[in-house]
């Protein structure tokens, strides 16, 4: 699923993690040179509204593979 922000584009591709946990991993792809941490921001804020079974969701850091830009986006731990 791709979603546009202000300062770009993201592809969302849903999964599950080896337990059955379903996670999201986020590529970023930024319209301009030196905007990826400004679509960073707009995704971050983003997730915060987002659910995955019901429950709130939480991010990683900004993660890259070669040079391209991600997060990985699953439910919120709670203790």
């Amino acid at each position: 699923m791709k979603l546009e922000f202000d300062n770009g584009i993201v592809d969302v591709e849903y999964d599950a993690s080896p337990s059955g946990d379903k996670f999201a991993r986020i590529r970023l792809s930024p319209t301009k040179k030196g905007c990826t941490m400004k679509l960073y921001g707009e995704v971050s804020d983003w997730v915060k509204t987002q659910k995955i079974d019901g429950e709130d969701c939480e991010h990683t850091v900004l993660l890259m593979k070669h040079k391209d830009p991600y997060l990985v986006v699953f439910k919120k731990v709670t203790e």
